[in-house]
């Protein structure tokens, strides 16, 4: 991937920030009293505590949306706009996103943390800012374990989900075990973005939708079948695709696919789903695979 003048890369990072900003960790609010449940782990009776403090640890986001001149992005990075990551709130006001992977109008860019802060509304609202500029509204839901989020600087549309990053009980990501070990299994994926030349012999971008299955083995291969409509054209039948990937200890994933496709995401959930962007020039695209089991 390509170097940011010093002037975009701000921007850049910002653009991609608001998705960073996605999923509380509510459920690891104070510890209960002796002889009670421990908070956090029970089904909330009514809205989730909607606090700083309560807001802390990682979440794993995946966003879409466009940009626009008003963004102040350069003319080849506005449209099309996906990203994929994880962000980490430490219950005392500030959040921190780690680098990442984004696409900007089919331009795969590496953007770097970031530290911000954040305010949590009794309804439950959060906003945030970046030192970059940016801003976003976010607003909570599913008992603290997600969260809908969205930036409100001018010039963009951009929104999407987040969600926990280790599942209810873990008090971290950190207790995740992210090896191929541990990912070793079968998953069915959903993908749906843009794509277009050079990673696919066409005329332009189009909109591409697909799904289908992917087993990842212990060895860190993995073998794949899925069916695409591109531009509304339907696959003839479904495609073999085999390759290898990578964890490493931050839970972040790397697909390299034997084909030349390269995808760079997240776990989330516990290790039940991970989440990627497809980091190709030319694509804008988005998948969300999650175990069959």
């Amino acid at each position: 991937m390509s170097t940011l003048h010093p002037t975009h890369r701000a921007l850049l990072a910002g653009a991609a920030l608001a998705f960073g900003l996605a999923g509380p960790a509510f459920a690891q609010g104070a510890a209960a009293p002796a002889g009670e449940a421990p908070r956090g782990l029970a089904e909330p009776a009514g809205p989730p505590p909607c606090t700083v403090a309560a807001l802390r640890g990682s979440y794993v986001f995946s966003v879409r949306g466009f940009t626009d001149a008003a963004s102040g992005l350069p003319p080849a990075l506005l449209g099309a706009f996906a990203a994929a990551g994880t962000t980490v709130y430490d219950g005392a006001g500030k959040v921190t996103i780690a680098a990442r992977s984004a696409s900007f109008n089919g331009v795969a860019r590496t953007l770097p943390a970031e530290t911000g802060s954040y305010e949590v509304g009794s309804d439950c609202v959060v906003s945030a800012h970046y030192p970059s500029g940016v801003s976003t509204r976010n607003v909570l839901i599913d008992g603290g374990r997600a969260m809908f989020a969205m930036q409100t600087n001018p010039g963009t549309t951009l929104g999407g989900l987040s969600q926990r990053a280790a599942r209810s009980g873990d008090a971290d990501r950190g207790r995740l075990r992210c090896t191929p070990q541990a990912l070793a299994g079968r998953y069915g994926f959903h993908a749906e973005g843009f794509a277009g030349p050079p990673t696919l012999p066409l005329a332009g971008a189009v909109p591409l939708v697909g799904n289908g299955v992917v087993t990842l083995q212990r060895s860190g291969r993995f073998e794949a079948t899925a069916l695409r409509s591109v531009g509304g054209v339907l696959d003839a039948q479904p495609l073999p695709l085999s390759g290898s990937f990578t964890v490493d200890a931050d839970c972040a994933v790397q697909m390299n696919f034997d084909v030349g496709f390269d995808f760079a995401g997240s776990v989330a959930d516990g290790g039940r789903e991970i989440v990627f962007v497809e980091t190709d020039p030319g694509t804008t695209l988005l998948v969300r695979a999650r175990r069959q089991d």
